[in-house]
C-alpha cells in the first residue's frame, strides 16, 4: 500500500499520468476483453450482477408464461416490456437489441411473412405473455348481493 499515495495524487503531473493509464486500461479492455480464464471469484460476481440486474429475466418472470405450443409476436413482447422498463425508469430497448437477448436466453426465433405487415415477422416460440384479463379477475371482488 502506498502510504503517499493521497499526497501524490495532489500533484497534476501524477493526475496526469494516472488519467494516462486507466484510459489507455479501458482501450486495451475494449480491443481485448477481459483476461482469460478470469478468476473464479470475478465470475461469481459477475454472474450475480448480472442475475440481479436482468431486467428481461424479471419481465419472463413476472408477465409471461412459458410452455412448449406457446408463441409471442417479438412487437408484442417489445411494447410490453418496454412499458414494464418505463415503469421501473429503466430506458427502453429497441427490437434489435430483445431479439439479441431473447437469442441469449435460447428462445427459438420464427420468422414467418403476413401479408398486413411491411417486412417480415418474428415470433418466439415457447412463451406468451399473460393474459392481463386473467391478472384483473384474479385480483378483483365482486359484490354480488342483490339488496
Amino acid at each position: 500500500m502506498d502510504k503517499r499515495l493521497k499526497d501524490r495524487l495532489v500533484n497534476i503531473e501524477c493526475q496526469q499520468q494516472l488519467l494516462t493509464r486507466l484510459v489507455r486500461g479501458a482501450i486495451a479492455w475494449q480491443r481485448e476483453g477481459l483476461p482469460s480464464p478470469l478468476p473464479d471469484k470475478m465470475k461469481v460476481a459477475m454472474q450475480s450482477y448480472m442475475a440481479d440486474n436482468d431486467d428481461l429475466q424479471d419481465y419472463l418472470n413476472q408477465s409471461c408464461e412459458l410452455r412448449h405450443g406457446f408463441e409471442v409476436m417479438t412487437i408484442a413482447v417489445l411494447s410490453h416490456f418496454n412499458l414494464a422498463l418505463f415503469k421501473k425508469k429503466h430506458p427502453a430497448v429497441s427490437e434489435k437489441a430483445l431479439v439479441k437477448m431473447m437469442q441469449d436466453k435460447e428462445f427459438t426465433k420464427k420468422q414467418f411473412r403476413n401479408p398486413r405487415l411491411p417486412a417480415r415477422a418474428i415470433a418466439w416460440q415457447g412463451v406468451r405473455i399473460r393474459d392481463i384479463h386473467e391478472d384483473v379477475h384474479q385480483n378483483v371482488q365482486v359484490d354480488t348481493d342483490d339488496e
